[in-house]
């Protein structure tokens, strides 16, 4: 393994020279410098100090501040970063050209972010204990640097940088968070490192020679384009031999995810960027460094699998969204009815709350609003994982509306955890949209920035397998570098801004194409040949037109394996079916209606143990709303004569079927006298049951009414819980805003005790002076 020497040393002239060429000489419009971004609460001064006391001035790079100031007090940390380093420090009160070698200051009660190689400072719009700088700075610096971009989370309390880190990574931007033990407020650079996405967990005195060393191995590599426009030296060097297959094929054999369908140049950067981490010079040595330490499959599959997400992504696309296609939704739909929704690729879940809230703010307008569901999945478990858990930080208030936040979440320290009844609409589950059978009768598919990553045939796959999901009319909705207009043939645009789009019928068949013109031996063969075409495909829109016919004239049915597991449905049969929250199942015996359900299981287990129909008549079932009689009827399957595992459940309204009568069996002999003594005991038996149903009917009377007293129990109770909460809530609030007022006084008593050392050294010198 080839390792390049780590040993503390300055930056070559040469490599300096060139970094500042680069950066000043495209006046900061190429962008062909790094960016880093320091993001740091309670403790960041002394964390900054440290920092800018080791790095060198002619590092190549430009820095941006992100503190946590108090809007009450002027700052002095500019004066303070100012003296610990050689770079000019500019605190941005104005927009600002960025050029490598130079410190970008941020001011109190103000944002900042970067525009078109430019920082500027924006008004904050959130109240006082909601800190979300560092996260919207990150951001913006992630979608204009891409893989220049680098972000450096310091000491601080809350969680602010996490979402923008995420972002960073994304984009193929580096992270790096100071090390917990490090920190004097480990908390940030705690949920910094609970997203597994961080590069480099470091003290802050080693990150400047670290951060010189990446920026070293990105002109080494040559990770970016050449001179003449080629690919560097890397890119070429995995595109040429079998590196890329074997690094895929290790990752598929210890993690079972396949990346063959992906996009080259992704997975090439995504790769690259880990031979930076590691330092190491080629793809060979990086493929023995895998082999060598199996903990870097991890890392390396986390940073395949990068869930970046938020609420609401891309604002002006989700209010057309809600605006033009959720009430389309709700259209023509009863109480009885579901609006059914899939969010693929949900990442932690942020997305499918969305939808959720939108859903259910329509829903809450109607009269008799129809149900929802919303199937929310993704590939990676741990995603769905936390999904699930549906715990979100304090920073997402910059994402959600305070409205929504009240309606929809809970606070809770300092999370926001989403409501039950909100959380109950989504069913999380781990589902590879390539591999898995998809979701079907769908009104809404939402699959954003996926296919970015995806190859164009895969992507073509990926688009029929929605158009199939989706009902007649259903909707698409993609992100904004993702389309569907490469199959016009299945979905037509809605808004093409807002990528979104409708489903289209697709042709049963395509138009016969007439063979070239052929000598006269040939064009008999011809005719043949299209004749029998023609005829294998009207037969087989006949069979199909059959099957449709005789589907639509027989009772709903559902043919199931021995497990009870569904295999196979008819058109109809949805009615007898209820879908509920929790693990998605297949398995009959937990989709049935439960009016249904006694009957059935013991129709089942009897043919199973019996190999024989069984038939239950005129079960009572309240399907739609209204009370019905059906007929259960369940037999064994043959094919050719020879018994199957199948079983065929046949749900029968109308009793159109009728089972053959069985031979008669033998049974014992039956007394055709009654006498008086059997008589006897039969008015005994009618007495006892007649007053065990009174008994009964006694009991439920009883048992109704301690459930009306329980149900008032409870409803004081939550009365009680919600006042609880709310005073819980008042709570938290001034909790938070003590918090936010304490960082701002921990931070203004580090810049005055700077100030009196600068002082006293000051008042020391004079007196040596004086002396």
């Amino acid at each position: 393994m080839k390792k390049k020497d780590t040993s503390k040393s300055k930056p070559q002239p040469e490599a300096s020279k060139k970094s500042s060429a680069n950066g000043n000489g495209a006046g900061g419009s190429k962008k062909d410098f790094l960016v880093v971004g320091l993001g740091a609460s309670a403790g960041g001064v002394k964390a900054l100090q440290e920092f800018f006391e080791t790095m060198p001035p002619n590092s190549g790079m430009a820095f941006v501040v992100i503190l946590h100031l108090s809007p009450e007090h002027e700052s002095s940390l500019g004066e303070i970063i100012q003296a610990r380093t050689a770079m000019e420090v500019t605190v941005v009160n104005e927009t600002h050209k960025v050029e490598p070698n130079r410190v970008y200051v941020i001011p109190p009660n103000k944002n900042l972010e970067m525009v078109d190689g430019v920082v500027r400072c924006t008004e904050t719009d959130g109240e006082r204990g909601v800190r979300v700088a560092i996260d919207v700075f990150f951001r913006t610096l992630a979608e204009q640097y891409e893989r220049n971009a680098v972000c450096v989370v310091l000491s601080g309390t809350g969680a602010d940088g996490t979402l923008g880190l995420r972002a960073i990574k994304e984009a193929n931007g580096f992270a790096v968070v100071q090390a917990p033990e490090d920190a004097e407020y480990d908390a940030m650079p705690r949920s910094a490192i609970a997203t597994q996405l961080v590069d480099w967990i470091l003290p802050v005195r080693q990150m400047p020679e670290r951060l010189i060393q990446f920026r070293n191995s990105s002109e080494r590599l040559h990770l970016t384009k050449d001179d003449d426009g080629s690919d560097g030296r890397i890119a070429r060097e995995i595109q040429a031999d079998d590196s890329l297959r074997e690094v895929l094929t290790v990752l598929r054999v210890h993690t079972g995810h396949d990346f063959s369908n992906y996009k080259t140049p992704t997975l090439i950067r995504r790769i690259a960027r880990h031979l930076q981490i590691h330092d190491l010079e080629d793809i060979p040595a990086y493929l023995e460094f895998v082999r060598d330490k199996p903990e870097e499959i991890q890392s390396l599959l986390k940073n395949l699998l990068i869930n970046v997400t938020k609420f609401f992504r891309d604002r002006d696309a989700w209010a057309v969204l809600e605006r033009e296609v959720i009430p389309q939704l709700f259209v023509g739909k009863k109480a009885s009815d579901t609006v059914r929704v899939w969010s693929c690729g949900c990442a932690s879940g942020e997305e499918a709350y969305s939808l959720a809230m939108l859903l259910s703010e329509f829903a809450d307008a109607l009269p008799e609003p129809p149900k929802i569901q919303v199937f929310a999945t993704d590939v990676d478990d741990d995603a769905i994982a936390e999904a699930r858990e549906h715990f979100y930080p304090l920073t997402i208030e910059a994402d959600v509306s305070p409205e929504r936040l009240r309606r929809f979440f809970v606070k809770e320290g300092k999370h926001y955890r989403v409501k039950k009844e909100l959380r109950e609409m989504i069913l999380f589950a781990p589902h590879n949209v390539l591999r898995d059978p998809p979701f079907s009768r769908l009104d809404l598919v939402v699959c954003r920035n996926l296919l970015i990553y995806l190859n164009r045939e895969t992507q073509e796959r990926v688009m029929e397998i929605f158009h199939f999901a989706l009902v007649k009319q259903g909707y698409l909705f993609l992100g904004n570098s993702e389309t569907a207009e490469a199959l016009p043939q299945h979905f037509a645009a809605v808004d093409k801004k807002a990528r979104i789009y409708t489903r289209r019928s697709a042709q049963l068949a395509q138009p016969f194409t007439p063979p070239p013109r052929l000598p006269v031996a040939g064009r008999w063969e011809a005719k043949l040949t299209t004749t029998a075409g023609k005829r294998r495909e009207r037969g087989s829109l006949l069979d199909e037109l059959h099957f449709k016919l005789l589907e639509s004239l027989a009772p709903p049915s559902i043919l199931v394996n021995q497990d009870f597991e569904i295999q196979y449905l008819s058109q109809s049969v949805g009615r007898f079916l209820r879908f509920v929250g929790g693990e998605p199942s297949n398995n009959l015996l937990r989709l049935v209606n439960t009016d249904l359900l006694p009957d059935l299981r013991a129709a089942l287990f009897s043919v199973q143990r019996d190999r024989k129909a069984a038939q239950f008549k005129n079960v009572r079932a309240q399907l739609d709303g209204a009370d019905t009689h059906v007929t259960l009827i369940v037999r064994p399957v043959e094919i050719d004569g020879e018994p199957t595992d199948y079983l065929l459940v046949v749900f029968d309204e109308n009793n159109k079927i009728v089972l053959p009568e069985e031979p008669e069996r033998e049974r014992p002999a039956r007394l055709l006298d009654k006498d008086e003594e059997t008589e006897a005991v039969v008015v005994r038996l009618e007495d006892e049951l007649l007053r065990t149903k009174e008994v009964l009917r006694a009991t439920i009377q009883q048992h109704e009414v301690s459930v009306e007293e329980l149900k008032a129990s409870n409803e004081e109770l939550q009365a009680s819980n919600e006042e609880l909460r709310s005073t819980t809530e008042e709570l938290e609030t001034s909790k938070e805003e003590l918090q936010s007022v304490n960082e701002e006084l921990t931070t203004i008593n580090q810049e005055n005790r700077e100030k009196i050392e600068e002082t006293a050294r000051a008042f020391s010198d004079l007196q040596n002076l004086m002396s």
